[in-house]
C-alpha cells in the first residue's frame, strides 16, 4: 500500500470541520498505516481549531499545521511541503468547506 496524505488548508470552518472529516478520514484506508489527514488552520477566529483539536483525540491519523501563515496560498504550499516531506507517495487536496465529496475522491483508484 501507499501513503496517502489528504490535506485541507482551513479558515473560519466551525460550522462544515466536523462533518468534511467525518466524511473524508475514512478514506485513508486506501493508504496505509502511514497515510495521514492534514489540516491547516491559522487564523481562525471561530471554533475550527477547537474542533481540530477535538478530532486529533479520536483520529489517529489526523494532523493539525497551525504554524502557517493565514492565507489560503501559504497554507497550500506548507501543506504539500510537509506531505512531501513526510515521504507521502499521494498528496489529495480537498478544501474543508465541503464543496468536495468523497465520491469523488475514489474514482481516482489508487
Amino acid at each position: 500500500m501507499d501513503k496517502l496524505f489528504m490535506v485541507m488548508p482551513a479558515y473560519n470552518e466551525e460550522d462544515n470541520i466536523a462533518e468534511v472529516i467525518e466524511s473524508w478520514y475514512p478514506l485513508l484506508r486506501l493508504g496505509d498505516s502511514d497515510s495521514r489527514m492534514v489540516i491547516a488552520d491559522s487564523g481562525s477566529v471561530d471554533r475550527t481549531h477547537a474542533i481540530l483539536v477535538d478530532f486529533c483525540r479520536t483520529h489517529d491519523q489526523l494532523e493539525i499545521l497551525s504554524d502557517t501563515d493565514r492565507q489560503h496560498g501559504p497554507k497550500l504550499i506548507a501543506l504539500y511541503k510537509y506531505a512531501i516531506e513526510s515521504g507521502a507517495d499521494y498528496v489529495f487536496q480537498t478544501d474543508s468547506d465541503g464543496q468536495t465529496t468523497p465520491p469523488s475522491f475514489v474514482n481516482f483508484g489508487i
